[in-house]
């Protein structure tokens, strides 16, 4: 079965533009594209899987119900030495270029946010693996769907989704305070509560954002694209060498494995150390009691 691999496309985004800081002489581009490509080879991409990039669009539907939402990045960003603007230019003229060079669906979609459609694609493709492709905590509430995995691209690996991970635990942390979103005046009365809630929910989406996202789903269908064209030629082979290449993959289960053998080991290691201090206290008890003797 196929699955559908969803990436995070202002995480590569903002990644790559905080990197050229250090590394000016390097696009942008350039840099967002090789950490894609290098995260997708280490997922293992089919000729059979989907791949969806996600796009935030301008003035999120949230800030018409919170002001306060992430609205200090705005003041963060015209502080910052880097010229945004410039920036979002390229960024905007690569998804222009990924359209026509790759067969990867590209979904911007005005007022909603990654999360959004990220969250929709979990519920669409109900019947097939899901991969989202982000460390966005946000999106961690999908884990609540038994076929959706999430690879993190500043770790490179897999996020492991707790034993009895509870969905809902999660929302209601976030309803509280959610710091990364500037969501933090204080809850008062039960209109701020489920103003909120509409807010951090990405498991109950305004009908409007629902269907927005799938009326688009619903258009995915095969096109002609032209590989020959792929952006940078220090990326073109290994865009074309990454279907069905199975060296550096990591795959889920044995990942999971190796965590677990290392949480019985600490395990082991603490009740071993636990008992070895139980057996000296005990020696130094008799070694006591016999000298009162």
């Amino acid at each position: 079965m196929n699955k559908i691999i969803v990436l995070d496309w202002g995480i590569f985004l903002h990644r790559a533009v905080f990197a050229s800081v250090n590394n000016p002489n390097v696009p942008s581009t350039y840099t967002a594209l090789s950490m894609i490509l290098g995260n997708l080879k280490r997922i293992g991409v089919e000729t059979e899987d989907q791949i969806i990039v996600a796009v935030d669009a301008r003035h999120s539907w949230r800030k018409d119900y919170e002001a306060e939402y992430k609205g200090d990045r705005k003041k963060k960003r015209a502080e910052s030495p880097i010229d945004w603007k410039y920036h979002y230019k390229k960024f905007d003229e690569l998804l222009e270029t990924l359209e026509i060079t790759t067969n990867w669906h590209i979904i911007k979609i005005d007022h909603l946010e990654a999360d959004d459609i990220m969250a929709v694609v979990c519920r669409y493709f109900k019947d097939k693996e899901v991969v989202l492709v982000t460390y966005d905590s946000d999106l961690e509430q999908c884990w609540a769907y038994e076929h959706v995995k999430i690879f993190s691209p500043k770790s490179k690996k897999w996020k492991l989704k707790p034993t009895n991970f509870n969905a809902y635990k999660l929302i209601s942390k976030k309803i509280q305070k959610e710091v990364s979103d500037n969501l933090t005046s204080p809850i008062l009365n039960e209109e701020d509560y489920y103003t909120r809630l509409t807010c951090v929910n990405l498991l109950e989406l305004p009908e409007w954002v629902e269907n927005s996202v799938k009326k688009d789903l619903d258009n995915i269908e095969d096109r002609v694209y032209y590989p020959e064209h792929f952006p940078f030629n220090g990326l073109k082979e290994r865009y074309e060498n990454l279907y069905n290449n199975t060296k550096d993959i990591i795959i889920y289960e044995e990942q999971l494995r190796k965590a677990e053998e290392k949480e019985a080991r600490k395990k082991r290691k603490k009740l071993e150390e636990k008992a070895k201090a139980k057996r000296k206290k005990e020696r130094e008890a008799k070694k006591l009691a016999k000298e009162k003797k």
